[in-house]
């Protein structure tokens, strides 16, 4: 089997195409077309049954990767909803923590008044 070179469409991207060392950047799609422009009028004749067939082998290794992994995007999933269920709850014991704040502040008042006042009783 004929690999595809690195330079395919969809590439990691390179430097120039010629090589140069001024850093240009130069796009994979140019760099393909340089390397399309060197082949031979046979390689170029087989160049889109090659791509068919790097395109399926691709396509038949991220679906591989996908079955593999599965359980890992499962439990990432099941992970997920239990950090959402646990925020949920959380949010619903400080929203009861808010709403009897100022009563239990009320009572802390009175509770401080009350012992004001048997202190100077205590004191009479």
């Amino acid at each position: 089997a004929t690999s595809l070179r690195a330079n395919a469409p969809g590439a990691a991207p390179s430097t120039s195409a010629s090589g140069g060392s001024r850093g240009s950047y130069a796009s994979p799609d140019d760099v393909y077309l340089s390397d399309l422009l060197s082949y031979s009028l046979d390689r170029l004749g087989r160049e889109p049954e090659l791509l068919r067939s790097e395109s399926q082998r691709l396509e038949r290794q991220l679906h591989g990767v996908a079955v593999k992994h599965c359980h890992s995007f499962v439990s990432v999933e099941d992970g997920l909803e239990s950090v959402r269920k646990e925020m949920e709850m959380a949010k619903q014991r400080l929203d009861k923590l808010a709403k009897s704040a100022p009563k239990l502040e009320q009572s802390c008042q009175e509770c401080l008044a009350r012992t004001e006042g048997l202190m100077q009783q205590g004191k009479n």
